[in-house]
C-alpha cells in the first residue's frame, strides 16, 4: 500500500484554524471529539460543521476517545469524516466491530510507543485497520528540554508496512524537529497539533506553511535515498 506523503493538522477549533492549516499547505485535518478532557476538543455538532468547511480535496479526520462501539458509530454517523482516528484504547474489539460494517471512513489505529513498546502491541489490531498512527510519547524532562527520541517507533512502522498499513508519525513535531524525525522512522505521512499554534493555541497558517515546507524537504529527501 503506497500514498502520497500526507500531512495532517490535527486539533482545529475554528473556521480560522481550518483556513490557517488549509493555506499552510496540510493534506488532512482534523478535529478531536469524545475526549474526556482538554482544550482542543468540540462536540459532535460542531466536528461536523467544521469538516464540512474543509476545502475539496483535503482529507477530513476525526480523532476520538469514544470506546465503545455504539458511541463511536453514533459520532461517525453524524460527523461523516473520511477517516476515523481511534484514540485511548489498546483493545481491537472497536476497530474489528468498525472494520465489520458497511459504510465506514478509513480506520486509523493510534498507538502510544515508549523505549518498551514491541510490534507484538500491535498486531492483533492490523486485520481490521487501514492506518497505524504512531505516537512517541514525551521522554522525561532532560533538565529544561523534552528530547524526542522517534527511532523508538521504527520497529512498530516497520512491522506495519511489513503488513501493508499505511504509517502515521506525530510526537514533538515542530518546524525545527520534524526533517530529523521523517529521517528516522520514514513514515507515510505525519500529524501535527501543538508544531503549528501560535502562543494563543491557534493554528498559524504561516507556522503551517514552514511546518509544511520542512517535511516536504525531508520527505523528498528520503525518496531520494530509499531510490
Amino acid at each position: 500500500v503506497t500514498m502520497s506523503k500526507e500531512i495532517t493538522v490535527g486539533c482545529v477549533r475554528s473556521e480560522l484554524d481550518i483556513e490557517a492549516a488549509a493555506r499552510g499547505g496540510a493534506d488532512a485535518i482534523g478535529v478531536t471529539c469524545g475526549y474526556r478532557d482538554g482544550g482542543s476538543t468540540v462536540n459532535r455538532h460542531r466536528a461536523r460543521w467544521l469538516l464540512e468547511s474543509v476545502p475539496a480535496g483535503i482529507t477530513r479526520v476525526v480523532a476520538s476517545r469514544f470506546t465503545g462501539v455504539e458511541d463511536t458509530i453514533e459520532l461517525i454517523s453524524r460527523v461523516q469524516p473520511d477517516r476515523i482516528q481511534l484514540d485511548e484504547t489498546d483493545n481491537p474489539k472497536l476497530a474489528e466491530a468498525l472494520r465489520g460494517l458497511d459504510d465506514m471512513p478509513k480506520i486509523e489505529q493510534v498507538f502510544d510507543v515508549t523505549s518498551d513498546t514491541t510490534p507484538k502491541d500491535m498486531a492483533q489490531f492490523l486485520d481490521f485497520i487501514d492506518y497505524a498512527h504512531v505516537r512517541v510519547a514525551s521522554p522525561a524532562l532532560n533538565g529544561a528540554e523534552r528530547t524526542h527520541d522517534w527511532s523508538v517507533g521504527q520497529d512498530m512502522i516497520d512491522a506495519a508496512r511489513e503488513a501493508g498499513k499505511l504509517t502515521i508519525l506525530s510526537g514533538g513535531l515542530t518546524i525545527d524537529t520534524v526533517a530529523t524525525a521523517i529521517e528516522l522512522t520514514q513514515p507515510d505521512g505525519i500529524y501535527v497539533d501543538a508544531g503549528t499554534k501560535d502562543i494563543c493555541g491557534a493554528h498559524d497558517a504561516a507556522l503551517v506553511s514552514r511546518f509544511v515546507e520542512a517535511a516536504r524537504c525531508a520527505f523528498s529527501e528520503t525518496t531520494v535515498l530509499a531510490a
